[in-house]
């Protein structure tokens, strides 16, 4: 399929959009959005903000690219390809000239868009349900990114040596990624007793001497791949094996539950009663346990209860975790087995089961 059948299948589910919203068109500026739209096109110039530098305008007819005369070259050549997209630039210091140009299109018409354009009003958000179910083209986008954020990320694990810093080991990873062009959204890294203490720990100076815990949020063509390992040097205490054999243990409940068809609510619920079960409580509490992906880091967090349903080939990330140890990979849903997105390569893993199912889940690296 070229990216112009995968834009169609896509243009049909906005339609039906704009025909219940009695919209005439949406404008599309957030990263996400615009990456969807356009089958992986990149509209980001800098990494600390989710608005990108041009618009996607969508509507019945056509989609048009609204960005100024820096933008426009790249866009055109590198980006939308073959892609039947009209790009109409302004000069970049005439922000008049881009606001006139929102202002012809929207006309006397009812637009929304996703950032609160003046003229139009605020995209709700059940817009992003759109993005939800994964097509084929998607789909192996986001097999490629997902098998790549892990190898990376095993890389980097089985190099560690005892007195690299955290920042070090970030810094490396970010490398490894940037290397084949996986943009790192997120790098966690936690050295001993701060993989204890911390659930989001922002590296910092500190030399790892025994343990070490690295998370890479990796993103490409849109898409975020979520994905943690651990590594030990030495012998694995008593007190760590017994976490990690009940994080992952919460790990294949979760996954095995998240099915086509049911509520996140209730594949979240067969987590925390996991939880229960290996006698870690209340450790669900102190800290969130994921959720649906894809374009987000996270669609949005499951809490008990949630009845937002599973739809056909979404992505979802749970990462449950237990003081000194998670377990986080990234899943494509389906109505039998979810797939593994991003599977250990060279990394020890260990077998569990969960209601007659079984699912491979990550060990500790023993260095």
């Amino acid at each position: 399929m070229s990216k112009q059948d995968e834009l169609q299948q896509k243009r049909s589910r906005i339609d039906s959009y704009l025909d219940t919203k009695s919209l005439h068109g949406i404008f599309l500026t957030r990263q996400n959005n615009f990456a969807w739209i356009t089958g992986g096109c990149e509209n980001r110039v800098g990494l600390a903000t989710e608005i990108g530098a041009a618009t996607a305008y969508v509507t019945r007819d056509s989609i048009i690219i609204i960005t100024n005369n820096i933008e426009a070259p790249r866009l055109r050549h590198e980006e939308l390809g073959e892609l039947d997209i009209e790009v109409r630039d302004y000069p970049w210091f005439d922000e008049a000239g881009r606001d006139s140009i929102i202002r012809d299109l929207i006309g006397s018409n009812t637009v929304a868009s996703d950032t609160g354009f003046s003229g139009t009003v605020r995209l709700d958000r059940d817009f992003d349900t759109l993005r939800y179910s994964l097509i084929d083209e998607e789909i192996d986008r986001y097999r490629w990114l997902g098998r790549n954020c892990s190898l990376v990320l095993e890389r980097i694990c089985t190099t560690i040596k005892q007195d690299d810093s955290e920042l070090e080991i970030a810094a490396r990873l970010a490398h490894e990624a940037l290397r084949i062009s996986i943009t790192p959204t997120v790098i966690l890294v936690a050295a001993d007793d701060r993989a204890f203490h911390y659930r989001h720990p922002l590296p910092t100076e500190k030399k790892v001497k025994e343990h070490v815990m690295v998370v890479l949020g990796g993103r490409r063509w849109g898409l975020i791949a979520s994905v943690t390992r651990l590594a030990n040097f030495g012998k694995i205490s008593p007190d760590l094996r017994k976490k990690h054999e009940a994080v992952c243990n919460i790990d294949a409940a979760l996954i095995l539950s998240s099915r086509t068809g049911a509520a996140t609510g209730s594949a979240l619920d067969a987590g925390i009663k996991t939880y229960e079960a290996f006698g870690f409580t209340d450790e669900w509490k102190l800290h969130h346990q994921g959720g649906p992906t894809g374009y987000e880091a996270r669609d949005y967090r499951v809490v008990p209860g949630d009845q937002r349903i599973i739809q056909p080939n979404q992505a979802i990330a749970w990462n449950p975790s237990i003081a000194g140890s998670k377990s986080e990979d990234t899943i494509l849903c389906t109505e039998s087995t979810p797939e593994i997105l991003t599977p250990c390569h060279q990394w020890p893993t260990t077998s569990y089961e969960y209601n007659g199912m079984v699912i491979s889940r990550p060990d500790i690296y023993e260095v």
